[in-house]
């Protein structure tokens, strides 16, 4: 097992990244490539199986497991918009059995070992989520083929007035979502936006 300064220096690379994310932007190329969450199962479904590979992984729901032990095996963070801090999930708040629910909240989820886990969204529908002006980290729990940013944050202006990042696990980097390709229900994304605004996935 590793240790917690295994896990304290992993999140420490992590935390540099993501505080430089807002310099980088425009030398970083459009992306539709997919990140390391392997989905099994139709894409469109309530119910999938996500692979979390060993390291850090950015999606939308929490893992608990009985076997796994949280702080040793696995930590997550979530972000505080629209200026931080990291906020440690409260282990006493997880649901321990799978299927895990979706949310429109993202996380950072690190753990020490590959494993498959279930999700399942079964909240309302439409889904609303809310973004305040700066650094959100969040999840479209809920997506289909025209769940695209373009779609979903009309009338903003991509690149201009809000951009969405998404990171391939385990090791990175950030690639950014094309604004013409359909969001994913079990990842987390960065979303930079230039106002208050409540987007909805119908």
């Amino acid at each position: 097992m590793r240790s917690r300064s295994w896990f304290k220096a992993v999140l420490l690379s992590t935390l540099i990244i993501a505080s430089f994310i807002s310099l980088i932007v425009h030398f970083m190329i459009p992306s539709i490539a997919h990140s390391g969450i392997s989905l099994k199962g139709p894409a469109d479904g309530y119910e999938e199986d996500v692979t979390l590979f060993a390291g850090w992984n950015l999606v939308n729901f929490r893992v608990g497991d009985g076997i796994l032990i949280y702080y040793t095996d696995y930590i997550m963070y979530y972000w505080n918009a629209p200026g931080g801090p990291y906020q440690l999930v409260n282990p006493y708040e997880i649901p321990w059995s799978p299927p895990y629910e979706r949310e429109n909240i993202g996380y950072w989820l690190c753990i020490n070992q590959t494993k498959t886990v279930s999700t399942v969204y079964t909240g309302p529908i439409p889904r609303t989520i809310y973004l305040a002006n700066g650094w959100n980290l969040v999840g479209f729990p809920l997506t289909y083929n025209t769940t695209t940013p373009t779609n979903i944050f009309a009338p903003l202006s991509y690149y201009t007035d809000y951009i969405i990042f998404y990171f391939t696990a385990p090791g990175g980097p950030y690639q950014i979502q094309s604004p013409t390709m359909p969001l994913e229900d079990n990842r987390g994304y960065w979303v930079w936006i230039d106002t208050n605004k409540t987007v909805t996935v119908p």
